[in-house]
């Protein structure tokens, strides 16, 4: 293990790896309860936080201010899962989905049904019923238009009276003392030239 890793980083890498003996005691369990919650709460999505709190309490006789931290590094792992974004939503709404089935199958359609319209809600407002392999239509995309203009005011600056005569003064002002000579091309033989050091 690299060193000067955090405690997330290397929970990310060994996440589901084999746990290197170079861990700390402490390191490795704390990669043992991490993995746990993570699992936990992939199997059940709609867990409350402090669901997941009780849940690490009694399972690793935690403090309850060392759950939440728990919580957290493992909401940071999580992420990682849920960057995935539309594969999350549909992950969660097949749980749903499987869970209106059976109760359904165990004859309590009231909340069958309630739980399905749930899902389908969750659907509609995560876009999952939309084919993800729909293209963008580039060719109808309408870049703007710009027009050139020669009104000054359109950028904020006052027009300048006779502009077109004083650009004349001021080219003759500074043009015309400049005196352009034309050198004439000469060869040099570079044989004669003496090095300076």
């Amino acid at each position: 293990m690299p060193k000067g890793k955090n405690i997330i980083d290397k929970m990310n890498e060994l996440l589901f790896e084999p746990i290197p003996q170079s861990l700390t005691d402490h390191e490795q369990t704390m990669i043992i309860r991490y993995r746990d919650a993570y699992t936990h709460w992939l199997e059940q999505p709609l867990c409350s936080d402090s669901e997941i709190r009780d849940y690490l309490m009694s399972n690793y006789q935690l403090s309850q201010t060392q759950a939440y931290r728990d919580i957290i590094n493992i909401k940071l792992l999580l992420g990682n899962v849920r960057e995935a974004g539309k594969e999350w939503h549909r992950h969660r709404v097949n749980y749903l989905l499987e869970k209106a089935a059976k109760m359904a199958l165990d004859g309590q359609t009231k909340e069958a049904t309630a739980i399905s319209k749930v899902s389908m809600a969750l659907i509609k407002n995560n876009k999952l019923d939309i084919d993800e392999g729909e293209e963008i239509p580039y060719d109808e995309i309408v870049p703007p238009t710009f027009e050139p203009v020669t009104d000054p005011l359109t950028i904020g600056l006052k027009p300048v009276e006779n502009l077109r005569n004083r650009i004349n003064m001021l080219k003759e002002k500074y043009i015309g003392e400049i005196n352009i000579t034309d050198i004439q091309y000469q060869d040099i033989d570079e044989r004669d030239q003496t090095t300076v050091l």
